[in-house]
């Protein structure tokens, strides 16, 4: 099973605000299942549910055109029955997850429990409302976004630095020089400034013109940090106030992922089209981009920056089966009464 992170746990929560309803039923839903004598919260499994949900929706066999959500099959399972299923595993290996960091010994830094006291505080925030009408308190929200650090804590303890398969630094340099990359941009936007729509094909063809201008100037050995502090001025207000150096322009991408001046397509454009050390031209729905690439180790502090990012991106999958392995052998009890009073139910928008 792929663990739940932070980020798809709040898309979950907005996922099932806008189009699913989470809906107790008069029993003691108090807590949901019970492994070695310690009860799990129903919150817990209430969580799961609304991320269980998000992961239906991105199945290749969800089809948004049904009317009704529930008449989706995924994995040859009805919506409610996959979704149900899969919300019990991640009970499951919330459970797991508990019980190996327990076994391990391992505490969180201040710094981790720090970071869950802010993150809960400003999430739920934002959420108080629709999770406490769900019958999720702030505890069982806190106990859920521990348990990921906990997650990550495990995570490191196998395979950071130190750890009991710990992953070599050239291992993690290499993710990161083929995942990564940072990049210099001279943006042409194609998008009107003041109607917000894109533009006519004759005006895009001037910003075509424009930037291959800039492109010929690059490659004619101009610096892009200076071509870039030319495009700046030009359209400041006080072009004299504009100041900035290499470093300001240097950005790091990943691959298809969004960034400063970067679409997710812009970014697989570069990864596809751009060769280290030679500018190119790409384009977008936005505009067209003179983008010059260098090596993600350009930057001395991206190594350290995206260390775990790349350790995840090697040996998630492989943990994940490890977690997985430790659940089937736990020995939980589920509360039926409590998992058959937290049902599914459509909202009609």
């Amino acid at each position: 099973m792929k663990h739940l992170s932070l980020s798809r746990l709040a898309a979950g929560v907005l996922a099932c605000t806008l189009g699913v309803s989470l809906t107790a039923c008069g029993a003691d839903t108090r807590w949901i299942a019970s492994v070695g004598g310690e009860e799990i919260p129903a919150g817990i499994y209430v969580i799961s549910q609304m991320q269980a949900v998000t992961e239906a929706q991105s199945s290749e066999d969800f089809d948004s055109t049904l009317t009704d959500i529930h008449e989706n099959v995924i994995d040859d399972k009805d919506f409610d029955t996959w979704v149900l299923d899969r919300a019990k595993e991640m009970v499951t290996e919330y459970a797991a997850i508990e019980t190996m960091f327990d076994e391990e010994g391992l505490t969180l830094s201040d710094e981790d429990l720090e970071s869950i006291d802010y993150y809960v505080e400003s999430m739920w925030s934002y959420y108080e409302e629709p999770y406490t009408g769900y019958g999720i308190s702030e505890d069982s929200y806190t106990k859920y976004v521990t348990d990921q650090y906990k997650y990550t804590a495990l995570f490191n303890a196998r395979y950071g630095e130190g750890g009991s398969d710990e992953v070599s630094s050239d291992e993690v340099t290499d993710y990161l020089l083929e995942h990564y990359a940072v990049v210099q941009v001279l943006p042409f936007s194609t998008i009107d400034s003041e109607t917000g729509e894109a533009m006519d094909d004759t005006a895009k063809n001037d910003v075509y013109q424009t930037a291959k201008d800039y492109l010929k100037r690059a490659e004619d050995g101009e610096a892009m940090e200076d071509l870039r502090l030319e495009l700046e001025k030009e359209s400041a207000s006080d072009p004299d106030s504009v100041e900035m150096d290499e470093n300001d322009y240097l950005v790091t991408v990943k691959k298809g992922q969004s960034a400063t001046d970067i679409s997710s397509d812009l970014s697989s454009a570069i990864f596809e089209s751009a060769e280290e050390g030679t500018p190119v031209l790409l384009n977008d729905d936005s505009g067209y981009y003179v983008v010059l690439r260098y090596p993600a180790t350009k930057i001395e502090e991206n190594y350290d920056t995206y260390k775990t990012d790349c350790l995840m991106g090697l040996k998630e999958d492989e943990f994940d089966e490890i977690v997985d392995e430790y659940a089937g052998t736990m020995d939980i009890t589920f509360h039926d009464s409590a998992i058959k009073g937290l049902k599914l139910s459509k909202i009609l928008e």
